[in-house]
C-alpha cells in the first residue's frame, strides 16, 4: 500500500488527525482495516442485505456460542427492533454509565468501546455510516463506530464536528460472544494495524517519513553466509505466519453472514479486500 494507492482509492486523512494515546497518524494498517469494513459496508448496500454479521479472521467464538447468540438475537429484535448496530466482541474503554437495555438480561447500551473482531450490522445502519463519506475524512475505525452513536469523548473537542449526524442506534451483547484469537503480548500476537508504517499525506522523497524498499532496505554483504555476523535469511528467520492470519499489513479477511429471523446464521461469502 503507498500514498498512490491511497489517493487512487480517493482516501484522505482527517487533517490533524492523531491516535488519542499513541499521539501519531494512523499507519497503513489502519487505513486498510478500515477500507475493508468499507467495502464490505458498500457490499451490503449493493446487495440489499436486511443484516449481515463481520467477523475479523482472528474472531474466537466463546464457548456455547450459537446457543447464546440465538437468546441475545431474539432479545434484540424485541426490544430494540431498530438496531442499527450490535457488538458480538468488544474492548471496552469507557465502562462506567453502560446502562442495561430494559427488559433484557443480555444486552446493554455500549459506551466509548474499541475493536471490531465482530459486530453484527444493519441496512439501516450500513446507511449511516456511508452517508458520512468516511473515506473523504477518515479516522481509525475504532474511533469512528463510537463516534457515531456518539459515545467517543476523545472527538469532542476535535472531530466529532465532521461527523453528523451522530445517530447510530449501537448496542453490544452482554456478556460478549467473540473474542481475538490472541491480544497483545501474547505468544505469536502481531498487529498489522499499529505496528504497520504511518501515512504521512506529504510522503514523497525527501519528505519526513517517507521510506523506500529499494534505498533503504538492508545492505547485503558479499561474505554473508549461514553463521556470519549479520547474516540474515527471510526463510529460516522470517516471522512464522499462522494459517489464520493476515496475508499482507493491509489485507483483511473478513466473512460476511446473513443473520435471518429465525437467528440461524447462513454463510453467504468468504471476501478478501485488498
Amino acid at each position: 500500500m503507498t500514498k498512490d494507492y491511497l489517493d487512487h482509492a480517493g482516501v484522505t486523512l482527517l487533517p490533524g488527525y492523531l491516535d488519542p494515546y499513541l499521539q501519531r497518524p494512523m499507519t497503513f494498517g489502519e487505513v486498510g482495516c478500515f477500507l475493508s469494513h468499507y467495502k464490505i459496508w458498500k457490499d451490503i448496500e449493493k446487495n440489499g442485505y436486511k443484516r449481515a454479521l463481520i467477523l475479523e479472521d482472528d474472531a474466537k467464538f466463546t464457548p456455547m456460542f450459537r446457543r447464546k447468540w440465538g437468546r441475545i438475537f431474539a432479545d434484540v429484535q424485541e426490544f430494540i427492533p431498530n438496531w442499527d448496530l450490535l457488538y458480538l466482541g468488544r474492548k471496552i474503554i469507557k465502562s462506567e454509565d453502560e446502562r442495561p437495555v430494559n427488559d433484557s438480561y443480555y444486552l446493554v447500551w455500549p459506551n466509548y468501546s474499541y475493536w471490531t473482531v465482530a459486530y453484527a450490522i444493519t441496512n439501516k445502519g450500513v446507511k449511516k455510516l456511508l452517508h458520512q463519506k468516511p473515506l473523504t475524512k477518515m479516522i481509525t475505525l475504532d474511533e469512528f463506530l463510537p463516534t457515531m452513536f456518539d459515545k467517543n469523548p476523545e472527538g469532542d473537542q476535535s472531530w466529532n464536528k465532521h461527523f453528523f449526524p451522530r445517530n447510530l442506534i449501537a448496542l453490544s451483547t452482554n456478556p460478549l460472544l467473540v473474542e481475538p484469537a490472541w491480544y497483545g503480548g501474547h505468544p505469536g500476537h502481531y498487529t498489522d494495524t499499529d505496528d504497520a508504517y504511518i501515512v504521512h499525506q506529504d510522503e514523497q522523497d525527501g519528505h519526513p517519513g517517507q521510506y523506500t524498499d529499494t534505498d533503504d532496505a538492508y545492505i547485503v554483504q558479499q561474505d554473508e553466509q549461514d553463521g556470519h555476523p549479520g547474516q540474515y535469511t527471510d526463510t529460516d528467520d522470517a516471522y512464522i505466519v499462522q494459517q489464520d492470519e493476515q496475508m499482507a499489513p493491509w489485507q483483511y479477511t473478513l466473512t460476511l453472514m446473513m443473520l435471518t429471523s429465525s437467528s440461524k446464521m447462513n454463510k453467504m461469502a468468504t471476501l478478501v479486500k485488498h
